[in-house]
């Protein structure tokens, strides 16, 4: 349970530019973890090239194979040595402590020396041509659609490298070849995603929201025509009717809207709904109503009254309505709204008539809450209105620059083993997460906390031996009772003081308020004893993990762990502490009642 990784970087120098120079090439050995990884401060091999030479096995006016003189130099010592074409030299790696690396090694290799043969004398010290070092290839990663986006179908890049150096000219690497893996759908909901990790491809499947299916490669929103009318089919009532196209989330994609407005003095050209399409009728006024901005008014006087002035920049509301010598009979509001992301509808006064304009935000700016608002914007929105464990919900986040949607994530709140929630909300227009335990009653079901009535029945027991014993609970119990001194007692907090859980947030131990079942824990017992539990089986599906150590407790059922975590990137583990040896073992097997350590690279969710 030791970590250990070393790294080696390979840097050409040209020292001159010309033959008869010297050209280093330089190799430091370091480690990369928890070390700083300056290599300037690690003891370094240099290999120098002093002369390019040739060898020739008849006599020497006859090119045969070059070659290259060559110096190592590491601290003060220094050996001279020569290569043909071909030749390989094999290199130690030391750790900064100068211990060598078991099994570490770099290779030299002479790849080539060009020389033209018409243009050699017949002497070995000042050969035409120039020679070439092999530096290490390498590949690295792209992704088109940067990282794990599920709403846009993108691929990721596997590119191999590799490298030529001449004399006189700086390293140039040059592409070899490139694998495309690109984003697919696995099922109707669940798109498999490819994206760079450390340089190299990865992936990942990744289950589509709510409302949302995946189609080529990512998730598309479920979509369907709509129509809706305000004002029902009331020619006395200024209505408007919108039609378009919106998400099963009620999230609109495009839309437009038609207004009640008077085809003559005595006529309402009303617009009304059939089915999903919008359409209108000619609606009459009755003996003593006219027609005006869109309905029928008995013929008050009518005045208007706009309070931002029509200022794209302002959210305002205009007030049209009727009076009677002074007295309001009758008015109605109209609050500027966002169309869309870009365009504002302003609604103003011309004269006593209430009139409306959709004006685009200048470049820069982008629409929000009413106003165009300037440069990058952030906007949070929460479908179940904050943290509410009770309700599902899904937090969209967004981010504007330049007028322009840059980028989309949306978080829907999961469960976190059988007892939480990860409930998303948002705070200042970010992005918030909180872990949240259903009370006692009630259990995780698809992301929410759901009554849920334990059913008695499946009873077992977990067996302690004396001294320290990592455990775990296999049930999701309603009944608890133990012979071993001191378990359940708590402190005057409400916590468990002789009971010990690993915290992921702080890095340390603490005591927990109650034992739950997916959780590891630790418990010192003078002697022999047992706990008894009553309550419903527990499985890890759906437990999620986090990047780092974590301490989790088996299920009811024995798992194998590379099973029930194929999407987790494991770096150690699992260990089980052994109480009768006091050791730790690594286990393959999760079994009932234990405790288990285990490090993952990133944070994942086990099947």
């Amino acid at each position: 349970m030791r970590d250990i990784a070393f790294f080696i970087i390979a840097v050409i120098v040209l020292s001159a530019a010309s033959y008869g120079g010297t050209y280093d090439l330089t190799i430091y050995q370091g480690s990369g973890f928890g070390i700083d990884d300056n290599p300037s401060e690690y003891e370094s091999t240099v290999i120098t090239v002093n002369e390019i030479i040739i060898y020739s096995l008849i006599n020497p006016c006859t090119f045969t194979q070059w070659g290259a003189k060559m110096t190592q130099t590491r601290g003060s010592e220094q050996t001279e040595f020569s290569m043909k074409v071909g030749d390989v030299r094999e290199y130690q790696v030391y750790d900064p402590n100068g211990i060598e690396v078991p099994g570490k090694t770099i290779s030299i290799n002479l790849v080539q020396v060009y020389g033209d043969p018409d243009y050699i004398a017949c002497t070995i010290s000042e050969p035409r041509g120039d020679f070439k070092i092999g530096a290490p290839a390498y590949s690295y990663c792209e992704d088109s659609d940067n990282g794990v986006d599920i709403y846009a179908a993108g691929s990721a890049y596997e590119i191999s490298m590799d490298s030529s150096l001449e004399l006189g000219n700086y390293i140039e690497y040059y592409e070899t070849g490139r694998t495309k893996y690109s984003d697919l759908c696995i099922s109707e909901s669940t798109v498999s995603e490819f994206y760079c990790d450390n340089n190299q491809v990865s992936t990942k499947r990744v289950s589509c929201p709510d409302g949302y299916y995946c189609e080529n490669g990512a998730c598309v929103a479920i979509t369907e025509d709509f129509c809706e009318d305000s004002d029902g089919r009331d020619q006395y009532t200024h209505g408007v009717v919108t039609e378009g196209v919106r998400t099963t989330t009620g999230e609109v994609v495009s839309s437009e809207e038609y207004e009640d407005e008077c085809h003559d003095i005595k006529t309402v050209k009303e617009y009304v709904c059939s089915g999903v399409i919008a359409d209108y009728e000619y609606m009459t006024c009755s003996n003593d109503y006219v027609c005006k901005q869109g309905r029928c008014v008995l013929d008050y006087d009518e005045f208007c009254e706009d309070e931002d002035g029509r200022d794209i920049y302002v959210k305002g509301t205009a007030t049209y309505g009727f009076e009677d010598n002074g007295r309001i009979v009758s008015s109605d509001e109209y609050e500027d709204y966002c169309k869309n992301s870009n365009t504002v509808k302003e609604y103003y006064c011309e004269g006593i008539s209430i009139k409306s304009k959709l004006y685009e935000c200048p470049y820069g700016y982008v629409c929000s809450g009413g106003r165009c608002v300037s440069e990058t914007y952030e906007e949070c929105a929460d479908t179940d209105g904050g943290d509410d464990k009770y309700v599902k919900g899904i937090v969209t986040y967004s981010l504007y620059e330049d007028g322009q949607l840059i980028s989309q994530e949306s978080h829907v709140d999961m469960c976190n083993g059988s007892f939480a929630v990860v409930e998303y909300y948002c705070s200042n227009n970010k992005v918030k997460e909180a872990m949240m335990d259903c009370p006692k009653g009630y259990a995780c079901d698809n992301g929410v906390c759901a009554e849920r009535k334990l059913q008695k029945g499946i009873a077992t027991v977990i067996y302690m031996q004396e001294g320290w014993n990592s455990f775990s609970i296999p049930l999701e119990y309603d009944d608890i009772q133990t012979n071993c001194d001191g378990l359940l007692e708590k402190d005057s907090s409400g916590n468990l003081k002789n009971v010990w859980m690993y915290s992921l947030l702080s890095g340390s131990y603490k005591h927990p308020k109650e034992m739950k079942a997916g959780y590891g824990y630790w418990y010192k017992s003078e002697r022999e004893c047992f706990i008894s539990l009553v309550g419903d089986e527990y499985a890890l599906s759906g437990k999620s993990l986090s990047a780092g150590w974590n301490f989790i407790g088996a299920g009811y059922e024995s798992a194998q762990f590379s099973e029930i975590a194929e999407e987790c990137e494991v770096i150690d583990g699992p260990w089980v502490w052994n109480s009768e040896n006091e050791t730790y073992e690594e286990s393959s097997a999760l079994e009932k009642g234990r405790g288990y350590f285990v490090k993952l690279k990133s944070s994942c969710t086990l099947r």
